[in-house]
């Protein structure tokens, strides 16, 4: 697979790729944030960084070098079944010798003379306790799991914030258009390379049915184990999800990170180092605030005549 790396302007580096080299059929969610609405949302998310944010870093700024690229998704729909063995733990009560009367049913309490019978086993010698008896248990497990979303590209490339809309809606993208469209570069770019993921896909399920049915056996579940994973049938498609991303300069820092989903709106954007450092120190007074506020409660209750 042929890959480009694309310049956000001059100083932030993205693997991306057209969208056209994923050889299967594709669906794509087109961003709901643009233009006007862009910049609001963005002058939303500036109004609430306080009063150490730079007036010159308005909304126009941080959307100046912003451009709109695609995070492709795996959606699985996958069906089949596993072994499961697992250890499953059962309460039971259980007769020990007791504690405070050592077995004898009597002791002699500190504050008394003479013998008196054991409270805690009430004369018996014997108390009721808990244990936990564990067990092995097994079985075959079956799971069907339809459109289960998981990432096809590496998410270390970017600082990903939040959470993805995966409820968003979606449109067939034919491959006739696909070149006009840049995505993060995939790590895998036909159905048939996702078997993989589709079984971890359904193995994570398996192990969810898995753990509720060894729950019910007992009190306590570990140890739970998936094995023999058979897939009955599978399919894949990938899914592009939009995310707006770019860079702001300020002062000698020329790369400060700005996201914003583009299903969601929610916006990400990294302070300059004076504004971290100016919160820092606004933490920090407070806390020693605090620490007096909490000094002086305390003085105040001591010094109250019992």
């Amino acid at each position: 697979m042929s890959t480009t790396t694309e310049s956000i302007s001059t100083n932030l580096s993205l693997p991306l790729v057209p969208a056209n080299v994923i050889d299967q059929s594709l669906t794509i969610s087109p961003p709901q944030y643009a233009g006007k609405q862009l910049i609001e949302t963005i002058q939303t998310w500036v109004e609430k960084q306080g009063r150490h944010w730079p007036p010159e870093l308005t909304s126009e700024v941080l959307a100046k070098n912003l451009i709109t690229v695609y995070l492709p998704y795996w959606v699985i729909q996958v069906n089949g079944s596993g072994h499961w063995t697992a250890s499953v733990g059962v309460d039971r009560k259980v007769p020990e010798r007791c504690g405070t009367c050592n077995g004898k049913g009597v002791y002699t309490p500190v504050w008394a003379n003479s013998e008196q019978r054991c409270d805690r086993c009430g004369g018996s010698g014997q108390d009721l306790v808990n244990k936990t008896f564990w067990g092995s248990q097994s079985g075959i497990v079956s799971a069907e799991v339809g459109g289960d979303v998981a990432e096809n590209f590496d998410t270390d490339i970017l600082k990903l914030r939040g959470k993805r809309d995966f409820s968003a809606p979606e449109s067939r993208l034919e491959q006739t258009n696909a070149n006009l469209y840049q995505i993060i570069r995939p790590l895998k770019t036909n159905a048939a390379s996702s078997q993989g993921v589709a079984e971890a896909t359904l193995k994570k399920n398996l192990a969810d049915k898995a753990g509720t049915t060894a729950g019910k056996l007992g009190d306590y579940v570990k140890d739970l184990d998936i094995a023999y994973v058979q897939i009955d049938q599978f399919k894949a498609r990938i899914w592009l999800y939009p995310l707006i991303i770019g860079y702001y300069s300020h002062d000698d820092e020329p790369t400060l990170l700005v996201q914003v989903d583009g299903i969601t709106g929610e916006v990400y954007g990294e302070a300059p180092r004076g504004v971290k450092d100016k919160r820092q120190r606004d933490a920090i007074m407070y806390g020693l605030i605090a620490l007096v506020v909490i000094a002086i409660i305390v003085v105040v209750i001591l010094a109250r005549p019992q």
